[in-house]
Protein backbone atom coordinates (compact mmCIF):
# COMPACT_ATOMS: atom_id res chain seq x y z
CA UNK A 1 0.00 0.00 0.00
CA UNK A 2 1.43 3.31 -0.96
CA UNK A 3 0.52 5.92 1.66
CA UNK A 4 1.46 9.52 0.90
CA UNK A 5 1.91 11.93 3.74
CA UNK A 6 2.07 15.47 2.54
CA UNK A 7 2.50 18.92 4.03
CA UNK A 8 0.41 20.48 1.29
CA UNK A 9 -2.35 22.62 2.75
CA UNK A 10 -5.71 20.92 3.01
CA UNK A 11 -7.29 23.85 1.24
CA UNK A 12 -5.07 23.24 -1.76
CA UNK A 13 -6.47 19.74 -2.18
CA UNK A 14 -10.03 20.74 -1.47
CA UNK A 15 -9.94 23.43 -4.14
CA UNK A 16 -8.62 21.06 -6.79
CA UNK A 17 -10.81 20.81 -9.85
CA UNK A 18 -10.41 17.05 -9.58
CA UNK A 19 -11.69 16.84 -5.98
CA UNK A 20 -15.11 15.47 -5.01
CA UNK A 21 -16.36 15.81 -1.44
CA UNK A 22 -17.63 12.39 -0.35
CA UNK A 23 -18.61 13.44 3.16
CA UNK A 24 -18.51 16.48 5.48
CA UNK A 25 -19.42 16.66 9.13
CA UNK A 26 -17.91 15.97 12.55
CA UNK A 27 -17.00 12.51 13.71
CA UNK A 28 -15.10 12.46 17.01
CA UNK A 29 -12.90 9.40 16.97
CA UNK A 30 -12.06 9.49 20.67
CA UNK A 31 -10.31 6.30 21.73
CA UNK A 32 -11.30 4.02 18.85
CA UNK A 33 -14.99 4.60 19.65
CA UNK A 34 -16.10 6.71 16.72
CA UNK A 35 -16.54 5.43 13.17
CA UNK A 36 -17.65 6.89 9.84
CA UNK A 37 -19.41 4.50 7.46
CA UNK A 38 -18.87 5.39 3.83
CA UNK A 39 -19.88 1.93 2.68
CA UNK A 40 -22.48 0.91 0.13
CA UNK A 41 -24.94 -0.16 2.83
CA UNK A 42 -24.92 3.12 4.74
CA UNK A 43 -27.00 6.27 4.31
CA UNK A 44 -23.77 8.11 3.44
CA UNK A 45 -23.55 6.09 0.19
CA UNK A 46 -25.54 8.59 -1.81
CA UNK A 47 -25.92 8.37 -5.61
CA UNK A 48 -23.27 11.11 -5.89
CA UNK A 49 -20.81 9.14 -3.75
CA UNK A 50 -21.56 5.90 -5.61
CA UNK A 51 -20.97 7.65 -8.94
CA UNK A 52 -17.67 9.15 -7.81
CA UNK A 53 -16.37 5.87 -6.36
CA UNK A 54 -17.44 3.88 -9.42
CA UNK A 55 -14.81 5.75 -11.45
CA UNK A 56 -11.99 5.08 -8.96
CA UNK A 57 -8.66 4.50 -10.72
CA UNK A 58 -4.99 3.92 -9.98
CA UNK A 59 -3.39 7.16 -8.79
CA UNK A 60 -6.58 8.63 -7.32
CA UNK A 61 -6.36 9.75 -3.70
CA UNK A 62 -8.70 9.51 -0.74
CA UNK A 63 -8.05 12.57 1.42
CA UNK A 64 -9.15 12.70 5.08
CA UNK A 65 -9.13 16.08 6.86
CA UNK A 66 -9.04 16.21 10.67
CA UNK A 67 -9.07 18.75 13.51
CA UNK A 68 -8.00 18.33 17.15
CA UNK A 69 -5.25 15.90 16.18
CA UNK A 70 -3.19 14.64 19.14
CA UNK A 71 0.56 14.70 18.69
CA UNK A 72 1.22 12.80 21.93
CA UNK A 73 3.85 10.12 21.27
CA UNK A 74 2.00 7.56 23.41
CA UNK A 75 -1.46 8.27 22.01
CA UNK A 76 -1.13 10.03 18.67
CA UNK A 77 -3.95 10.74 16.28
CA UNK A 78 -4.42 7.57 14.22
CA UNK A 79 -6.56 6.32 11.34
CA UNK A 80 -7.81 2.91 10.29
CA UNK A 81 -9.58 2.27 6.97
CA UNK A 82 -11.58 -0.94 6.78
CA UNK A 83 -13.27 -2.63 3.83
CA UNK A 84 -15.45 -5.70 3.40
CA UNK A 85 -13.80 -7.97 0.85
CA UNK A 86 -14.54 -11.10 -1.11
CA UNK A 87 -17.61 -13.25 -1.44
CA UNK A 88 -18.03 -13.41 2.36
CA UNK A 89 -17.71 -9.60 2.76
CA UNK A 90 -14.98 -10.20 5.34
CA UNK A 91 -14.17 -7.11 7.43
CA UNK A 92 -10.52 -6.33 6.59
CA UNK A 93 -8.19 -3.41 7.48
CA UNK A 94 -6.79 -1.68 4.39
CA UNK A 95 -4.93 0.83 6.60
CA UNK A 96 -4.30 -0.02 10.26
CA UNK A 97 -3.09 2.23 13.10
CA UNK A 98 -1.52 4.79 10.78
CA UNK A 99 -0.51 8.14 12.22
CA UNK A 100 -2.42 11.24 11.11
CA UNK A 101 0.01 14.04 10.17
CA UNK A 102 0.14 17.04 12.49
CA UNK A 103 -1.52 19.27 9.88
CA UNK A 104 -4.60 17.02 9.98
CA UNK A 105 -4.48 15.84 6.35
CA UNK A 106 -4.12 12.10 5.70
CA UNK A 107 -3.84 10.98 2.07
CA UNK A 108 -4.22 7.44 0.75
CA UNK A 109 -3.26 6.77 -2.88
CA UNK A 110 -4.96 4.00 -4.83
CA UNK A 111 -2.43 1.53 -6.27
CA UNK A 112 -4.82 -1.39 -6.90
CA UNK A 113 -2.64 -3.44 -4.59
CA UNK A 114 -3.85 -6.55 -2.76
CA UNK A 115 -5.83 -5.72 0.40
CA UNK A 116 -4.04 -7.22 3.42
CA UNK A 117 -3.57 -10.98 2.93
CA UNK A 118 -6.65 -11.47 0.76
CA UNK A 119 -6.88 -12.24 -2.97
CA UNK A 120 -8.79 -9.00 -3.63
CA UNK A 121 -7.49 -5.67 -4.85
CA UNK A 122 -8.55 -2.12 -4.06
CA UNK A 123 -10.25 -1.62 -7.42
CA UNK A 124 -12.19 -4.86 -7.04
CA UNK A 125 -13.54 -3.73 -3.68
CA UNK A 126 -13.66 0.02 -3.08
CA UNK A 127 -15.68 1.20 -6.13
CA UNK A 128 -18.70 -0.92 -5.29
CA UNK A 129 -18.43 -1.39 -1.54
CA UNK A 130 -16.83 1.75 -0.15
CA UNK A 131 -15.06 1.80 3.22
CA UNK A 132 -15.20 2.59 6.94
CA UNK A 133 -12.98 5.00 8.89
CA UNK A 134 -12.02 4.53 12.54
CA UNK A 135 -9.28 6.00 14.71
CA UNK A 136 -8.34 7.79 17.88
CA UNK A 137 -7.55 11.24 19.24
CA UNK A 138 -8.77 13.25 16.25
CA UNK A 139 -12.00 14.58 14.81
CA UNK A 140 -12.77 13.76 11.18
CA UNK A 141 -14.34 16.67 9.28
CA UNK A 142 -14.12 15.83 5.61
CA UNK A 143 -13.44 12.99 3.15
CA UNK A 144 -12.58 13.78 -0.47
CA UNK A 145 -11.74 11.87 -3.60
CA UNK A 146 -9.03 13.58 -5.64
CA UNK A 147 -8.65 12.25 -9.17
CA UNK A 148 -5.20 11.62 -10.59
CA UNK A 149 -4.16 13.77 -13.50
CA UNK A 150 -5.82 11.82 -16.26
CA UNK A 151 -4.93 8.45 -14.72
CA UNK A 152 -6.45 5.49 -16.52
CA UNK A 153 -7.99 2.45 -14.94
CA UNK A 154 -5.71 -0.57 -15.06
CA UNK A 155 -6.65 -2.52 -18.19
CA UNK A 156 -8.37 -5.84 -17.68
CA UNK A 157 -6.35 -9.04 -17.91
CA UNK A 158 -9.42 -11.18 -18.28
CA UNK A 159 -10.44 -13.56 -21.05
CA UNK A 160 -14.09 -13.23 -22.07
CA UNK A 161 -15.78 -16.65 -22.10
CA UNK A 162 -19.31 -15.37 -22.70
CA UNK A 163 -20.90 -12.20 -24.07
CA UNK A 164 -24.53 -11.46 -24.68
CA UNK A 165 -27.48 -9.98 -22.84
CA UNK A 166 -29.56 -11.75 -20.19
CA UNK A 167 -32.04 -9.64 -18.26
CA UNK A 168 -32.33 -11.09 -14.77
CA UNK A 169 -35.51 -9.21 -13.84
CA UNK A 170 -36.88 -10.50 -10.54
CA UNK A 171 -35.08 -13.88 -10.41
CA UNK A 172 -36.62 -14.85 -13.75
CA UNK A 173 -33.67 -14.66 -16.12
CA UNK A 174 -30.77 -17.13 -16.11
CA UNK A 175 -27.58 -17.81 -18.06
CA UNK A 176 -26.51 -21.45 -18.24
CA UNK A 177 -22.87 -21.64 -19.36
CA UNK A 178 -22.53 -25.42 -19.38
CA UNK A 179 -20.05 -27.82 -20.91
CA UNK A 180 -22.64 -29.38 -23.19
CA UNK A 181 -22.81 -29.74 -26.98
CA UNK A 182 -25.45 -27.01 -27.32
CA UNK A 183 -23.14 -24.38 -25.83
CA UNK A 184 -21.13 -23.12 -28.80
CA UNK A 185 -19.41 -20.49 -26.60
CA UNK A 186 -17.88 -23.06 -24.21
CA UNK A 187 -14.16 -22.25 -24.01
CA UNK A 188 -12.52 -25.58 -23.28
CA UNK A 189 -8.99 -24.18 -22.98
CA UNK A 190 -9.82 -21.40 -20.51
CA UNK A 191 -12.48 -23.15 -18.43
CA UNK A 192 -10.63 -26.47 -18.39
CA UNK A 193 -7.49 -24.64 -17.26
CA UNK A 194 -9.07 -22.95 -14.22
CA UNK A 195 -7.10 -23.13 -10.99
CA UNK A 196 -7.42 -21.95 -7.40
CA UNK A 197 -7.05 -18.16 -7.22
CA UNK A 198 -8.51 -17.53 -10.67
CA UNK A 199 -11.56 -15.29 -10.82
CA UNK A 200 -14.87 -15.30 -12.61
CA UNK A 201 -15.95 -11.71 -13.24
CA UNK A 202 -19.57 -10.97 -14.15
CA UNK A 203 -20.35 -7.62 -15.81
CA UNK A 204 -23.81 -6.06 -15.71
CA UNK A 205 -25.74 -3.18 -17.20
CA UNK A 206 -28.71 -1.38 -15.62
CA UNK A 207 -27.82 -2.71 -12.19
CA UNK A 208 -30.00 -1.20 -9.46
CA UNK A 209 -27.63 -0.09 -6.69
CA UNK A 210 -30.15 -0.96 -3.98
CA UNK A 211 -31.42 -4.35 -5.14
CA UNK A 212 -29.18 -5.94 -7.81
CA UNK A 213 -28.14 -9.45 -6.75
CA UNK A 214 -26.43 -12.53 -8.18
CA UNK A 215 -26.72 -16.24 -7.52
CA UNK A 216 -23.86 -18.41 -8.80
CA UNK A 217 -24.53 -22.11 -9.28
CA UNK A 218 -22.67 -25.08 -10.73
CA UNK A 219 -23.26 -28.77 -11.24
CA UNK A 220 -21.98 -31.92 -9.58
CA UNK A 221 -19.85 -34.39 -11.49
CA UNK A 222 -22.46 -37.13 -11.20
CA UNK A 223 -24.59 -38.24 -14.13
CA UNK A 224 -27.52 -36.16 -12.82
CA UNK A 225 -25.48 -32.92 -12.93
CA UNK A 226 -26.74 -32.12 -9.41
CA UNK A 227 -27.52 -28.40 -9.07
CA UNK A 228 -25.19 -26.80 -6.50
CA UNK A 229 -25.39 -23.21 -5.24
CA UNK A 230 -21.97 -21.61 -4.71
CA UNK A 231 -23.06 -18.03 -3.96
CA UNK A 232 -26.64 -17.22 -2.96
CA UNK A 233 -28.18 -13.73 -3.33
CA UNK A 234 -25.02 -11.61 -3.11
CA UNK A 235 -25.20 -7.90 -4.02
CA UNK A 236 -23.91 -6.72 -7.41
CA UNK A 237 -21.90 -3.56 -6.89
CA UNK A 238 -20.98 -0.93 -9.46
CA UNK A 239 -22.07 -3.22 -12.29
CA UNK A 240 -19.60 -6.01 -11.51
CA UNK A 241 -19.33 -9.12 -9.39
CA UNK A 242 -16.11 -11.08 -8.81
CA UNK A 243 -15.92 -14.68 -7.58
CA UNK A 244 -12.52 -16.09 -6.61
CA UNK A 245 -12.15 -19.85 -7.10
CA UNK A 246 -10.94 -21.58 -3.93
CA UNK A 247 -10.82 -25.30 -4.82
CA UNK A 248 -12.74 -25.99 -1.61
CA UNK A 249 -15.74 -28.34 -1.17
CA UNK A 250 -19.18 -27.01 -2.02
CA UNK A 251 -21.39 -29.99 -1.35
CA UNK A 252 -19.90 -33.20 -2.76
CA UNK A 253 -17.37 -31.51 -5.06
CA UNK A 254 -15.06 -28.50 -4.99
CA UNK A 255 -15.96 -25.29 -6.76
CA UNK A 256 -12.92 -25.79 -9.04
CA UNK A 257 -14.00 -29.29 -10.09
CA UNK A 258 -17.52 -28.20 -10.92
CA UNK A 259 -16.74 -24.90 -12.64
CA UNK A 260 -13.89 -26.25 -14.78
CA UNK A 261 -15.68 -29.42 -15.88
CA UNK A 262 -19.36 -28.50 -15.84
CA UNK A 263 -19.53 -24.68 -16.02
CA UNK A 264 -22.03 -22.50 -14.18
CA UNK A 265 -25.54 -21.07 -14.09
CA UNK A 266 -26.16 -17.44 -13.08
CA UNK A 267 -29.43 -16.05 -11.78
CA UNK A 268 -30.29 -12.82 -10.04
CA UNK A 269 -32.38 -9.71 -10.06
CA UNK A 270 -32.43 -6.03 -11.04
CA UNK A 271 -29.56 -6.22 -13.55
CA UNK A 272 -28.71 -7.34 -17.09
CA UNK A 273 -25.72 -9.69 -17.47
CA UNK A 274 -23.61 -8.74 -20.53
CA UNK A 275 -20.21 -10.42 -20.10
CA UNK A 276 -18.36 -13.08 -18.13
CA UNK A 277 -14.55 -13.09 -17.92
CA UNK A 278 -11.95 -15.42 -16.46
CA UNK A 279 -9.05 -13.59 -14.83
CA UNK A 280 -6.07 -15.86 -14.22
CA UNK A 281 -4.23 -15.44 -10.94
CA UNK A 282 -0.96 -15.56 -12.85
CA UNK A 283 -2.09 -13.13 -15.56
CA UNK A 284 -3.76 -13.75 -18.92
CA UNK A 285 -4.08 -17.34 -20.06
CA UNK A 286 -1.03 -18.26 -22.11
CA UNK A 287 -1.64 -19.77 -25.53
CA UNK A 288 -1.28 -23.55 -25.62
CA UNK A 289 2.18 -24.53 -26.91
CA UNK A 290 2.28 -26.45 -30.16
CA UNK A 291 1.94 -30.21 -30.00
CA UNK A 292 4.88 -31.77 -31.81
CA UNK A 293 6.36 -35.21 -32.26
CA UNK A 294 3.11 -37.11 -32.49
CA UNK A 295 2.68 -40.26 -34.52
CA UNK A 296 0.54 -39.49 -37.57
CA UNK A 297 -2.53 -41.71 -37.67
CA UNK A 298 -3.89 -40.07 -40.82
CA UNK A 299 -2.99 -37.27 -43.23
CA UNK A 300 -5.06 -35.96 -46.11
CA UNK A 301 -7.84 -33.47 -46.71
CA UNK A 302 -11.36 -33.94 -45.39
CA UNK A 303 -13.65 -30.94 -45.96
CA UNK A 304 -16.15 -30.97 -43.12
CA UNK A 305 -18.47 -28.36 -44.64
CA UNK A 306 -21.80 -28.22 -42.80
CA UNK A 307 -21.60 -31.56 -40.97
CA UNK A 308 -21.31 -33.43 -44.28
CA UNK A 309 -17.72 -34.67 -44.15
CA UNK A 310 -16.59 -37.53 -41.94
CA UNK A 311 -13.24 -39.23 -41.38
CA UNK A 312 -13.39 -42.89 -40.35
CA UNK A 313 -10.47 -43.96 -38.20
CA UNK A 314 -12.35 -46.98 -36.87
CA UNK A 315 -11.29 -50.60 -36.87
CA UNK A 316 -13.61 -51.47 -39.77
CA UNK A 317 -12.29 -48.81 -42.15
CA UNK A 318 -9.42 -48.90 -44.64
CA UNK A 319 -7.71 -46.18 -42.56
CA UNK A 320 -7.23 -48.71 -39.71
CA UNK A 321 -3.83 -49.86 -40.94
CA UNK A 322 -1.48 -52.09 -38.99
CA UNK A 323 0.47 -48.98 -38.02
CA UNK A 324 -2.65 -47.23 -36.67
CA UNK A 325 -3.82 -50.37 -34.87
CA UNK A 326 -0.42 -50.76 -33.17
CA UNK A 327 -0.34 -47.11 -32.11
CA UNK A 328 -3.88 -47.16 -30.74
CA UNK A 329 -3.31 -50.46 -28.93
CA UNK A 330 -0.78 -48.68 -26.73
CA UNK A 331 -3.16 -45.82 -25.85
CA UNK A 332 -2.85 -44.71 -22.22
CA UNK A 333 -4.24 -42.11 -19.83
CA UNK A 334 -2.66 -38.72 -20.52
CA UNK A 335 -2.04 -39.41 -24.23
CA UNK A 336 -3.51 -36.89 -26.67
CA UNK A 337 -5.33 -37.17 -29.97
CA UNK A 338 -4.43 -34.05 -31.94
CA UNK A 339 -6.50 -32.86 -34.90
CA UNK A 340 -5.02 -30.24 -37.24
CA UNK A 341 -7.30 -28.15 -39.47
CA UNK A 342 -7.00 -25.52 -42.16
CA UNK A 343 -9.51 -23.16 -43.79
CA UNK A 344 -11.45 -22.38 -40.63
CA UNK A 345 -14.49 -20.45 -41.83
CA UNK A 346 -16.66 -20.33 -38.75
CA UNK A 347 -19.03 -17.54 -37.82
CA UNK A 348 -20.93 -16.78 -34.61
CA UNK A 349 -23.93 -18.64 -35.99
CA UNK A 350 -21.90 -21.55 -37.40
CA UNK A 351 -18.51 -21.78 -35.67
CA UNK A 352 -15.80 -24.25 -36.66
CA UNK A 353 -16.59 -27.36 -34.63
CA UNK A 354 -15.48 -30.96 -34.12
CA UNK A 355 -17.35 -34.10 -33.10
CA UNK A 356 -15.63 -37.37 -32.21
CA UNK A 357 -17.82 -40.47 -32.23
CA UNK A 358 -17.11 -44.01 -31.05
CA UNK A 359 -19.02 -47.29 -31.07
CA UNK A 360 -19.35 -48.56 -27.50
CA UNK A 361 -20.50 -51.66 -25.69
CA UNK A 362 -21.61 -55.06 -26.98
CA UNK A 363 -24.11 -53.39 -29.31
CA UNK A 364 -21.43 -51.11 -30.81
CA UNK A 365 -23.76 -48.16 -30.16
CA UNK A 366 -22.73 -45.01 -32.06
CA UNK A 367 -21.94 -42.50 -29.25
CA UNK A 368 -20.43 -38.95 -29.27
CA UNK A 369 -17.27 -38.72 -27.16
CA UNK A 370 -16.90 -35.02 -28.10
CA UNK A 371 -19.90 -33.15 -29.48
CA UNK A 372 -20.01 -29.68 -31.08
CA UNK A 373 -16.73 -28.52 -29.50
CA UNK A 374 -15.16 -25.33 -30.96
CA UNK A 375 -11.97 -25.73 -32.97
CA UNK A 376 -9.36 -23.20 -31.71
CA UNK A 377 -8.48 -20.36 -34.04
CA UNK A 378 -5.00 -21.83 -34.59
CA UNK A 379 -6.60 -24.92 -36.13
CA UNK A 380 -5.20 -27.40 -33.59
CA UNK A 381 -7.68 -29.32 -31.42
CA UNK A 382 -6.31 -31.60 -28.68
CA UNK A 383 -8.25 -34.29 -26.84
CA UNK A 384 -6.57 -35.76 -23.75
CA UNK A 385 -7.38 -39.33 -22.74
CA UNK A 386 -8.66 -39.40 -19.14
CA UNK A 387 -10.19 -42.89 -19.23
CA UNK A 388 -13.55 -41.40 -18.23
CA UNK A 389 -16.92 -42.96 -19.13
CA UNK A 390 -17.96 -42.04 -22.66
CA UNK A 391 -21.06 -39.84 -22.51
CA UNK A 392 -23.64 -41.53 -20.25
CA UNK A 393 -22.45 -45.07 -20.95
CA UNK A 394 -20.70 -47.52 -18.64
CA UNK A 395 -17.73 -47.81 -21.02
CA UNK A 396 -14.52 -45.82 -20.74
CA UNK A 397 -12.20 -44.43 -23.38
CA UNK A 398 -9.55 -47.09 -22.77
CA UNK A 399 -12.12 -49.87 -23.02
CA UNK A 400 -13.21 -48.64 -26.43
CA UNK A 401 -10.69 -46.55 -28.38
CA UNK A 402 -7.64 -48.88 -28.50
CA UNK A 403 -9.44 -51.61 -30.43
CA UNK A 404 -12.34 -49.79 -32.11
CA UNK A 405 -10.96 -46.38 -33.04
CA UNK A 406 -13.20 -43.40 -33.74
CA UNK A 407 -14.92 -41.17 -36.31
CA UNK A 408 -14.47 -37.41 -36.81
CA UNK A 409 -17.17 -35.02 -38.03
CA UNK A 410 -17.61 -31.27 -37.92
CA UNK A 411 -18.25 -28.06 -39.78
CA UNK A 412 -16.56 -24.95 -41.17
CA UNK A 413 -13.05 -26.44 -41.35
CA UNK A 414 -10.91 -28.86 -43.34
CA UNK A 415 -9.19 -31.67 -41.42
CA UNK A 416 -5.66 -32.37 -42.67
CA UNK A 417 -3.97 -34.46 -39.97
CA UNK A 418 -4.69 -36.68 -36.96
CA UNK A 419 -1.86 -37.52 -34.55
CA UNK A 420 -1.37 -39.52 -31.38
CA UNK A 421 0.98 -37.80 -28.90
CA UNK A 422 2.15 -39.93 -25.99
CA UNK A 423 2.10 -38.45 -22.49
CA UNK A 424 5.39 -36.81 -21.46
CA UNK A 425 6.79 -36.85 -24.95
CA UNK A 426 8.37 -33.60 -26.09
CA UNK A 427 8.66 -35.18 -29.52
CA UNK A 428 11.59 -32.97 -30.43
CA UNK A 429 13.58 -35.86 -31.73
CA UNK A 430 10.77 -36.67 -34.18
CA UNK A 431 10.52 -33.21 -35.73
CA UNK A 432 12.62 -32.65 -38.80
CA UNK A 433 14.90 -29.64 -38.76
CA UNK A 434 13.27 -27.07 -41.00
CA UNK A 435 14.43 -23.50 -41.45
CA UNK A 436 11.78 -22.48 -43.99
CA UNK A 437 9.74 -20.32 -41.61
CA UNK A 438 8.95 -16.89 -43.07
CA UNK A 439 10.22 -14.50 -40.40
CA UNK A 440 8.66 -11.52 -42.17
CA UNK A 441 5.26 -12.90 -41.09
CA UNK A 442 3.93 -13.57 -37.55
CA UNK A 443 5.50 -16.62 -35.91
CA UNK A 444 5.16 -18.20 -32.44
CA UNK A 445 8.42 -19.27 -30.74
CA UNK A 446 8.56 -21.95 -28.03
CA UNK A 447 11.38 -23.57 -26.09
CA UNK A 448 11.58 -27.36 -26.32
CA UNK A 449 9.76 -27.64 -22.96
CA UNK A 450 6.80 -25.66 -24.26
CA UNK A 451 7.46 -22.15 -22.88
CA UNK A 452 6.56 -19.35 -25.27
CA UNK A 453 9.32 -16.73 -25.74
CA UNK A 454 9.63 -13.56 -27.77
CA UNK A 455 12.99 -14.28 -29.42
CA UNK A 456 15.60 -16.97 -29.92
CA UNK A 457 19.05 -17.20 -28.33
CA UNK A 458 22.09 -18.48 -30.20
CA UNK A 459 23.00 -22.11 -29.57
CA UNK A 460 19.55 -23.39 -28.57
CA UNK A 461 16.77 -25.43 -30.17
CA UNK A 462 13.24 -24.04 -30.58
CA UNK A 463 9.83 -25.09 -31.83
CA UNK A 464 8.26 -22.59 -34.23
CA UNK A 465 4.62 -22.43 -35.23
CA UNK A 466 3.38 -20.44 -38.21
CA UNK A 467 -0.18 -21.11 -39.25
CA UNK A 468 -0.60 -24.89 -39.55
CA UNK A 469 3.14 -25.47 -39.79
CA UNK A 470 5.16 -26.61 -36.75
CA UNK A 471 8.92 -27.09 -37.14
CA UNK A 472 12.08 -27.46 -35.07
CA UNK A 473 14.95 -25.04 -35.67
CA UNK A 474 18.46 -24.79 -34.27
CA UNK A 475 19.51 -21.18 -33.73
Amino acid sequence: MNKIFTLLAAAGLAMSANATVLWEGEEVMGSWKGMLSLDCESTNWTPEVASAMADLAVGDKLVFTYTDVSTDDEAPGQIQIDVKVGNAWAWTPMVEYDVIPADGVYTYEITDGIIADTDYTELETLPGRGFFVKGQNATLNKVELVKAGGGDVTPTTGTAVWTGSVEMGSWKGMLEYKNIPENAQWNKTVMGGLKAGDKLVFYYENADAASAQIQLNSFGLDNAWTWTTIIDADPILAGKYTYTIKDEPVGDYTDLEMLSQRGFAVKGQSATLVKVEVVSKGGPVDPEPPVVGGEALWEGEEVMGAWKGILSLDCESTNWTDKVAAAMAGLAKGDKLVFTYKDLQGSDDAPAQIQIDVKVGPDWAWTPMVEYDPIPSNGVYSYEITDSPIADTDYTELETLPSRGFFVKGQAATLIKVELVKKGSSGVENVAVDNTIDFSAPVEIYTIDGRRVSEMTQGRIYILRQGNKVVKVAK
